[in-house]
């Protein structure tokens, strides 16, 4: 991925993150067993960046993408409302 397509993936989470925060997308939270099943999923991940808590594939912080339902970055990208998910797809739930 080039220095510019980064910055844009960067750009656009910095959006959707933003709407989250002054209530423009689904804000519905998983469950707390949820939550820690998919930190600990992350934690066991290679691509897990536990400097910042961080996804090494999306660039996610996974405190906030662990948490939701739906996926802001994504529903920014797309325009459609997403389910959160893993990019390796080692979520279950």
């Amino acid at each position: 991925m080039s220095f510019l397509d980064k910055a844009k993936e960067i750009g656009t989470a910095a959006l959707g993150l933003a709407k989250l925060a002054f209530g423009g997308y689904d804000n519905t939270q998983v469950s707390d067993e949820v939550y820690q099943q998919r930190i600990n999923t992350c934690k066991g991940c290679p691509n897990y960046k536990a400097t910042l808590s961080q996804c090494g594939v999306c660039g996610c912080f996974l405190a906030i993408k662990a948490r939701l339902a739906f996926d802001p970055v994504a529903e920014e990208r797309t325009g459609q409302k997403t389910k959160t998910d893993c990019p390796n797809g080692l979520w279950t739930s």
